[in-house]
């Protein structure tokens, strides 16, 4: 048994709190390349399936905030959440797509903070054209964003599927735009499209 840091626990019981026991856990071991590139050493992926008050299967990483990027100021956890009758083959495919997103943020570098949005190397599972992710934090005003542990900040990144069009649209006319189109058109971020 592998383990878990005092990061990783806290974060485990704020979810447990949040949103109750998970209906499935996946654990994805990075290999050892990964890890010289800086990479923690497992992403685990909770996962809660639709229940009578919201119709909404929901992602979370554990462990991506065990390690942090240079000059970082926060740490990281994804979530992701969909609006989706889904076969146990797309939770699969959800969970190994959320652990990969976090990882790449340590192969490539890439800090990810809210409102910036990164192009993935496979398309995002549920949704048929769509490679890019909007990074959100809480969609409701004093929303579930944040997760404090000592000195440690741990932002959640809430992953917004675009579409070609969505991406398109914020290279065009900017991201506020965009998101007031898709605000305007009651077009949901958590059913595919």
């Amino acid at each position: 048994m592998r383990k878990t840091s005092k990061l990783a626990t806290k974060i485990y019981q704020e979810h447990l709190a949040m949103f109750g026991e998970p209906g499935a856990t996946f654990d994805f071991k990075t290999s050892q390349s990964d890890r010289d590139l800086g990479c923690p050493s497992h992403i685990q992926v909770l996962v809660w399936e639709p229940d009578n008050e919201l119709n909404l299967t929901r992602f979370t990483t554990i462990g991506m905030s065990d390690v942090t990027l240079d000059d970082n100021e926060h740490r990281t956890e994804l979530h992701f959440s969909l609006i989706a009758d889904l076969k146990p083959a797309e939770i699969d495919a959800c969970s190994e797509f959320i652990a990969s997103v976090a990882l790449s943020s340590f192969k490539t570098n890439n800090k990810f903070d809210w409102w910036n949005r990164i192009t993935t190397e496979a398309p995002v599972p549920i949704f048929s054209d769509s490679n890019q992710l909007l990074l959100h934090p809480a969609f409701v005003k004093d929303g579930w964003d944040t997760i404090e542990s000592g000195e440690r900040v741990v932002k959640i990144m809430n992953l917004v599927a675009l579409t070609k069009q969505d991406s398109e649209r914020a290279d065009k006319d900017g991201l506020t735009d965009m998101l007031n189109h898709l605000y305007d058109n009651n077009i949901s971020f958590f059913e595919p499209r």
